[in-house]
Formats: structure tokens, sequence, C-alpha cells
């Protein structure tokens, strides 16, 4: 992690912005080192009395990226202060948040989300029978108040999963309840300070039908996938919403009904309870069952479920789901639906159907005509617009609308 000054010294106070532009640290007293050519810039090295926090070493930690500046990439340099000493290369540099880019919650009546977050540093927050007991009532707590209907859970060592139901379609409200008042409680007893989670929590939109009982037996072999037990001794794990559910010893929010019915052979009484254990048996023992099951998804993109549910999705939240904000990996799924859906339209205006393109030359001009369209009102990559119209190379579809667009201009 390195910073840059900008040679000026106003009051005593020099200011620095982050070369890297990715993190917002904070930091009390720090060296700065100057480097070869005697300017202010250097790495910060750990100081002998008050030495710089672990954020600095630990770029994944609970640090926001700030907005954009024009002193540097990614970092304003108002965010930090540091002033000069008698030592003359000591520095303290305070860090001081504003408005930090968050991308924003899908919120709404009925949804569904698989939840995950891991200790901060991926430290064992949940190591003692104490701490995950206090999780535990902090989420049963959290459910009461919030009105949530939660369908599984696992508190393992350094992480939980949740498979939660809003009905009211408050998850932000009720984690952060959850979150705060779990950290709260947790730093009072250990006399700690600082952040408990790693980083904020995922909440990746669940289909209601199968898909929710697919992360439901993903959450519940979860302990058995790390090793912890088999999966004949799955019952005997306390921190897992199968025990609840096997003991009858379950509050009224903690459903199964749902799921239950998806899998479609299994009843909530012990002969059912049985059965649905060694049907998690055989699942954790067949690859191509939990591939099916897209096991290999469940902690990854903004959604999981069909490709309609997620383009019903993008109508209803599109001004949310179009925030630049929000992660690169969603932001592809999401874009992909709405360049289908303009592709969708530039077809019908030209009077063409999808099998058009698979049959008429690469360099067709009504083909040329939709891809340029393509690029210009939308963020179609030459690579997809290739692939959709069946127009060959990227690089063919570049320059097939390069060549469009100066015949435009004559």
């Amino acid at each position: 992690m390195f910073f840059h000054s900008d040679d000026s010294i106003l009051g005593g106070k020099t200011f620095f912005w982050c070369g890297h532009g990715r993190f917002l640290v904070e930091t009390r007293q720090c060296f700065l080192i100057p480097d070869e050519a005697g300017r202010s810039e250097g790495r910060l090295q750990r100081g002998q009395t008050d030495p710089v926090p672990d954020a600095l070493e630990h770029p994944t930690s609970n640090i926001e990226r700030p907005t954009a500046s024009p002193k540097g990439p990614g970092l304003n340099s108002q965010f930090f202060h540091a002033r000069k000493t008698a030592e003359g290369e000591r520095v303290e540099i305070s860090a001081m948040l504003r408005s930090m880019a968050r991308r924003p919650r899908i919120q709404f009546a009925g949804a569904l989300y698989h939840i995950i977050n891991r200790g901060n540093y991926r430290r064992d927050i949940f190591e003692t029978e104490g701490a995950a007991q206090a999780f535990e009532q902090c989420l049963f707590e959290a459910c009461e108040k919030s009105g949530w209907r939660l369908h599984a859970y696992v508190i393992m060592r350094n992480h939980f999963h949740l498979a939660v139901e809003t009905p009211q379609g408050n998850l932000v409200k009720g984690m952060h309840w959850l979150q705060g008042t779990f950290a709260t409680r947790f730093n009072r007893f250990r006399s700690e300070q600082g952040y408990l989670f790693q980083r904020r929590y995922q909440a990746i939109l669940v289909e209601p039908g199968p898909t929710l009982s697919y992360v439901v037996n993903y959450i519940h072999l979860n302990p058995v996938k790390c090793g912890l037990l088999t999966v004949d001794r799955i019952d005997e794990y306390r921190w897992c919403s199968f025990r609840r559910f096997v003991r009858k010893n379950r509050p009224a929010f903690l459903v199964c009904e749902d799921w239950l019915a998806e899998l479609g052979r299994f009843s909530d009484s012990r002969t059912g309870w049985r059965s649905y254990r060694d049907y998690l048996s055989w699942l954790i023992t067949d690859e191509p069952a939990q591939k099916n099951q897209a096991f290999e998804q469940m902690t990854r993109g903004w959604a999981l479920g069909s490709k309609e549910f997620r383009a019903d999705l993008i109508k209803a939240h599109k001004e949310n789901l179009e925030n630049k904000h929000w992660e690169e990996a969603a932001l592809e799924d999401l874009n992909e639906q709405l360049w289908n859906e303009k592709l969708k339209s530039l077809l019908e205006k030209a009077g063409k159907r999808p099998a058009d393109a698979l049959y008429d030359r690469k360099s067709a001009a009504w083909k040329i005509s939709i891809a340029y369209e393509l690029r210009r009102r939308t963020s179609a990559s030459n690579s997809w617009i290739a692939r959709a119209l069946h127009m060959g190379k990227p690089g063919s579809v570049s320059a097939y609308v390069a060549t469009y667009r100066q015949t435009r201009k004559t």
C-alpha cells in the first residue's frame, strides 16, 4: 500500500492519496519512507511505538471503496491528512469517511435469499460454544423482529449460511440488526473492538421452487463438506437447522414445508427426516447430482435460478440493477438480459428472426446495421454480438461497425 504526497504542506498538514486507489485505510502513526528519488512517496512501515493497523497489510478487511477523485484513482486527498512532527518523517494519518459507494440491495415482499458472511480475516468467530449460541440467539431474535421465515441455517467456525424469506421486504434492516447486535454483544463480552465480519454480507436472490430446496441441501451438507462429521451423524451438529428439524425443537419461523414439498418424497416426521438424511448421504457422494443442483454456484453471482427468474427480476427492479456499483459478475448477467431484449427489438424492427442470423452471411447488411445499433445503444461487447448474430470473430464485428459508421458520416 503506497501513499503519495501532493508536494504541498499547508498549515503543518500534508495531504496524501492512495496510489492503488482501491482502499480507504484508517491509520494512526506511521513512517513515510522516501523513494530513491527523494520524493515523499514510499511504503508505509510499522512504527516501533504505535504500529500501523493490520488494515494496511490485509486489503481484504472491512475497507470500503471510496468515490473517484481528481487527486488520484479512486481516493480524494481530503480523506487523509498528515501531520509533520519533530521527528521529521513521522506523520499521523487519519481517515475521514465520506460517501462510500455501495451496491444496492434488491428487496421486495416475499424475496428469498441465500445469505453468507465470514469473520474478519477469516477469523474463527464461532469457535466457542458460547459464540455460536449467541449468534443463533441473535438470528432467532432477528427473525422474530423482522417477521422472517427461516428455511435453513448453519453456523460454522468462521462463517454462516442462511436461507431466509422476507415477507415484509426488509432484508437490509433485519441484517443490520442481526450483525450489529451480535458484534456489539461479542465485543462487549470479550472486551474487544473493531470489525467482526469480513465485509458486507452476500445476499443472493433465490428462485422459489426447486432452487430453494437445492440451497437448503447445500446448507445442511456444509458441516459434512468441511469434514466436521459424517453425513450419518449430521443431526449431531448443534448449530444447524437439520438438528432442529429432526428433534422438533424449533421456533415457528423455522419452516420446511415449501422445500420438502419440492423434494417430493419426504414428510415432516421422524421417518421423513430419516429418509431425508439418507437422501443427503446419497447426494454428498454423487458429484453429477451436486452439479445438477448447482452447488458450485451457491456462493456466486446475484441470483440463483432460471433465466426467466432473473429476467423477471430485471424488469421489476431495473433501476437498481442498472446502478453502476453492482459487482462485475452480476452486471455481466444483467447486461446479457438487457442486450437480448434490445436485440429482439432490433430484429423485429428489421423484419428478421434469430434463425435468419444463422443462415445469412456474416457480413449481411442487416446484421451490420443491428451490430452498429447494439454498440451505440448498449454496452454489448463485440464477442457477444459476434455470437448472437453469427458474425464470425469479434474483430470482424469491430471492422464491420467501424466501416458502417464511416459510411453514415459521408
